[in-house]
């Protein structure tokens, strides 16, 4: 680009002094000019597409690196949650009626007993709403009671909490 306006400011400066003769080679400057105007404009073109193809592949890298941000985040909750599943089942069951609580299903039962819903919970501990699901799915099993309500009734007669 910036050799096409130095060519063309020589040529204004050559016509503006020799403005009298005649003009024999203007057709052989004009297909010069345009064939490098052309070979410039592919240029540009190939540049800009190159700049295209370089963001998509940004964007797609960044949005690879959020989905195996969160899948590392969830692997860690199931890592977790089976984990203090096992030892739950190696403990053996004692006769008394207060079922083991683990401290994740306390920190819940604590968070449920106060209000709070679902995604508020899995927002408080850093969980998904899901691991969360599954906690009061399993919690309602262990005290044996229908809903949430009854849950922590249940609870707060036991002074679990």
């Amino acid at each position: 680009m910036r050799n096409t306006l130095r060519y063309f400011h020589k040529a204004d400066e050559y016509f503006s002094a020799h403005d009298k003769e005649e003009l024999t080679f203007t057709k052989e400057n004009y297909e010069y000019m345009s064939a490098a105007l052309l070979a410039q404009r592919r240029q540009m073109m190939l540049l800009g597409g190159g700049a295209i193809l370089l963001l998509l592949l940004l964007l797609a890298v960044l949005l690879i690196g959020r989905k195996l941000r969160r899948s590392r985040k969830e692997q860690a909750e199931v890592s977790a949650v089976l984990e203090e599943t096992i030892q739950e089942m190696g403990q053996p069951t004692s006769d008394d009626r207060l079922p083991q609580v683990s401290e994740r299903e306390k920190e819940i039962l604590e968070l449920l007993t106060k209000g709070y819903t679902t995604p508020q919970i899995a927002d408080c501990l850093g969980l998904s709403p899901e691991t969360v699901k599954w906690y009061r799915k399993k919690l309602l099993v262990k005290f044996d009671v229908a809903n949430t309500a009854e849950l922590t009734s249940t609870v707060k007669d036991m002074g679990l909490i």
